[in-house]
């Protein structure tokens, strides 16, 4: 079983497209190549960690994504999830608010929102701010938002091995 992260998919989020300059015509669109992205790396038995704000619009479509998506779903909500019980009958797997997590020997913060003001971990995943990773990032935090990791799922050993590098 392998972990990958991800963050801000917004699945059937129209204003999406244009707010954050994805490269989709439409939302159908950007829904077909984020399910493609994503199964491409993410195997049945693997195991995503998505660090928030899964998806937008029609809530009757939510189970109908999630259930195309490989993968055990791991959520950490933002704040355009609903409540726990909401996305867990969808089919996320886990929900929580936030957590810090172990993983090959370093700790990391997983969080929707950006928190650079205290070091709760060795690393901090989030998401929230899209393409807009801010200035004051320090060297132990990294923007997990689709627009800046391909939109596709990234593999944890390798964010841990980025932030480890010399």
């Amino acid at each position: 079983m392998r972990k990958f992260v991800i963050s801000d998919t917004h699945f059937y989020h129209k204003n999406i497209i244009h707010y954050c300059d994805r490269p989709f015509s439409d939302p159908h669109h950007m829904n077909e190549v984020l399910v493609a992205n994503w199964n491409s790396v993410v195997n049945p038995d693997d195991v995503v960690l998505h660090v928030g704000d899964f998806a937008m619009g029609p809530k009757e479509n939510w189970p109908i994504i999630r259930k195309r998506l490989n993968g055990r779903i791991i959520l950490h909500r933002g704040n355009h999830d609903k409540d726990a019980a909401f996305m867990r009958n969808i089919g996320i797997d886990e929900v929580y608010e936030n957590r810090v997590i172990e993983h090959n020997g370093v700790t990391l913060f997983l969080n929707h929102f950006p928190e650079f003001t205290e070091r709760k971990a060795d690393y901090h995943l989030y998401g929230h701010v899209h393409n807009q990773t801010p200035g004051n990032q320090p060297k132990w935090a990294r923007n997990m938002s689709v627009e800046v990791i391909g939109y596709t799922p990234m593999l944890l050993d390798q964010v841990v091995a980025e932030f480890t590098a010399p």
